[in-house]
């Protein structure tokens, strides 16, 4: 019964975190597009680090905030106080996943706004349907309920590796195209 009260005090917590974040990938989406389509690659480049840079303040900020309210958070959700203290290290594993998850969210919306569907759509589905899964499956069984929370922050950082390593092949293959255009 502890581990579902701190999974759905978990769900309250990012459910209110995570639309800040993925509020500034979709905000640039049409900004992007338009850069894509004037085929201004500098403009696109800068556009996409001062959202990335953005994303990051604003995730090191919900991280901070929610590091020092961890053991508030829990009560204002209505957990007892044993719940409360037994959902820390969770709350702590989900907030490290924050930004990762923005990162992973930046370049799905940045994919989608350069015409690469089959990229973002990877990234958007690829957590639910790929990653969460597969560590869910992996990690609990060596970890015990720590390897559910675990699996998260596990998940988004593949995640987050592999947009950016997709968005660097990117980047030179939209340089490639601009030249032989």
């Amino acid at each position: 019964a502890g581990a579902v009260a701190t999974y759905a005090i978990l769900s309250y917590v990012l459910g209110a975190l995570q639309p800040l974040l993925s509020g500034i990938g979709e905000g640039i989406q049409p900004l992007g597009s338009f850069c894509h389509g004037a085929g201004d690659l500098a403009a696109q480049h800068h556009l996409q680090r001062r959202a990335l840079r953005l994303l990051l303040a604003v995730a090191a900020v919900l991280c901070a905030g929610t590091f020092l309210a961890r053991e508030q958070l829990p009560l204002l959700f209505g957990a007892s106080s044993e719940t409360a203290r037994e959902s820390v290290p969770a709350l702590l594993f989900a907030v490290a996943s924050l930004p990762l998850w923005g990162v992973v969210r930046l370049y799905a919306s940045c994919f989608y706004a350069t015409g690469q569907t089959r990229r973002s759509l990877f990234f958007i589905f690829g957590d639910p349907l790929g990653a969460s899964p597969l560590f869910l499956f992996l990690l609990p069984p060596m970890l015990g309920v720590n390897g559910i929370w675990l699996s998260w922050p596990v998940g988004w950082f593949v995640g987050t590796v592999l947009s950016m390593v997709f968005y660097r092949t990117s980047i030179y293959r939209q340089a490639e195209e601009k030249t032989t255009l």
